[in-house]
Order: C-alpha cells, then structure tokens, then sequence
C-alpha cells in the first residue's frame, strides 16, 4: 500500500511540476523545430499583456484586447529569427478562458478553454514558422518586453534536432543564440 501511495505522490508531484506557474510578469516560451516548421507556443498571465486577467470591461479595455491581439498577430516582428533561414509565420492561434475568441481575432470557434482560478487567467498562443534554410537558423530576438512592459522575464525552453536548452529571457537579454551546425 505504501508502494502505491508513493507512486501516487510521485506522479502528481511531475504533473504538477509539468505545468508552468502562473506567475504575474513571467511568460513561458517553447521553441522547437522540427525539420522546416519552427514552433513557439507561449503561456502568459493576461496581467502581464493586459493589465486585468478577466473579461474586458468597457472599450478601452476591449481596445487593450485587440491591441494585444494585433501585436501578437504579427509573430514576425515579436520573433526575430536569423535572417538567412529565411522564416515566414505560417499561423497564429491565441486563446485564454477569459477572453472571446473573435477579441483574439479567432475566426474558427474553439470549445472554451478549461477554467482557471478567479483571478489568474492567462493567454495561450501558438506561432507557426515556416524556414526556407533552417540549417541556419541560429537565434531569435524576443521583442515582447517593448510591447508589454509589465512582462519582467521570459522563461524559455529550446529544442532542436541537436540541441536542447533553457534560458531566461529579460528586456536586457532578448536573444537566445544555438549553433546551428
């Protein structure tokens, strides 16, 4: 009994862990490529792109949304990779339980994200890169601390055919750099 109990411990203990904390001004970032597709899927609390971490009141507030959405939209010029892989964004997808889809610019309905504690609701967004020369692909400039200054720090997770690493992401230190061998 006491095998299953740790068992039990040890698995909720990694599932728990698995998930990024929510915690305002930190973003999580994971990058990875495959072949000629670069994906970046982030997960931000809506505080630190909005300000609030609800549904918006008012159109100033719904005008903050859209702004948000605006920005994100154009993931080419929120991630600058190096310019010789030749990357074009192929897709965005931007989601959170707090906000409608057609405020995100979704045009396709998606079933409601699941629920999060009052209070702490984040954005998820998926960015789809396709790379003409991937093999030299070897950074991307983050630019998200100029657009959100509430976002302090970007924790980031990389992974490549050769290559996996972590990093720390802040307005001083917006690139991440790999060999591209």
């Amino acid at each position: 009994m006491r095998r299953i109990a740790l068992i039990c411990t040890l698995l909720a203990s990694g599932l728990a862990s698995a998930a990024p904390a929510h915690v305002h001004g930190i973003a999580h970032l994971d990058v990875s490529l495959e072949g000629n597709v670069l994906n970046i899927s982030m997960e931000s609390p809506l505080d630190s792109l909005l300000g609030f971490e609800r549904a918006p009141r008012g159109n100033a507030e719904i005008a903050r949304v859209r702004a948000m959405a605006s920005v994100l939209r154009e993931a080419d010029r929120v991630f600058l990779t190096t310019p010789a892989a030749g990357c074009s964004l192929s897709s965005v997808h931007l989601s959170s339980s707090a906000l409608s889809p057609q405020l995100l610019g979704e045009t396709a309905s998606k079933p409601a994200a699941a629920e999060e504690p009052a209070g702490h609701a984040d954005l998820d967004a998926d960015f789809s890169f396709k790379c003409a020369n991937p093999a030299a692909l070897n950074s991307i400039v983050v630019q998200l601390f100029e657009s959100f200054p509430a976002m302090k720090s970007i924790d980031l997770q990389l992974v490549t055919p050769k290559l996996q690493k972590a990093a720390k992401l802040s307005s001083g230190a917006r690139t991440i750099s790999w060999s591209a061998k």
